[in-house]
């Protein structure tokens, strides 16, 4: 009988079904909200700015961790409802993060993804941190919102904050002369 259980278990996790008697805490809610905007830009509804700064580009001199790319999703009425940022890491790794915003401009969902991990961060309608599900290879493990979570990937925490972010200016590739 335990080994059943188990088998159980472990096929939700896998599958990220919420385990019966443990509350959902709006994580659907903050899904449905990242598959509305993903959808809202492929039908057009929503448009979308990138800048790209051009670190891709042979020849270019590197130093620290630069940024490669940054993308707004506004929706008609102007208001960013996903940021996106692609940097440069160590070992030459590109750190991506994905940050939704509701209608108010709260953030709800912060997807960071280095790799083969993609850490998936929830937040409530007051901008609180819910859960945090880490997938690694496969392997989810969920973490309830006591765990503390690196303010650089929960960064920008507004719609506000997204748009001053994408504003800023970043030094872009210089391609070394020869």
């Amino acid at each position: 009988m335990h080994q059943r259980a188990a088998v159980i278990l472990v096929s939700l996790l896998l599958l990220g079904t919420p385990l019966p008697g443990f509350a959902d805490n709006g994580l659907a809610a903050s899904e449905a909200l990242e598959a509305s905007i993903q959808k809202r830009l492929l039908d057009g509804e929503f448009t979308e700015k990138t800048k790209n700064f051009g670190w891709s580009a042979s020849g270019c001199q590197i130093s620290g961790y630069p940024i490669l790319e940054r993308s707004l999703a506004l929706d008609p009425s102007g208001n960013v409802r996903r940021f996106v940022q692609k940097q440069i890491v160590s070992h030459g790794s590109i750190d991506t993060i994905r940050s939704y915003f509701d209608e108010a401009g709260t953030l709800r969902l912060v997807d960071h993804e280095l790799g083969s991990t993609v850490d998936r961060v929830f937040l409530d309608p007051s901008g609180q941190i819910v859960k945090s599900i880490v997938s690694h290879d496969a392997r989810k493990t969920w973490r309830d919102a006591s765990f503390e979570l690196s303010d650089y990937f929960m960064r920008p925490s507004s719609a506000a904050g997204a748009r001053s972010t994408f504003l800023k200016e970043e030094p872009t590739c210089e391609p070394s002369a020869g």
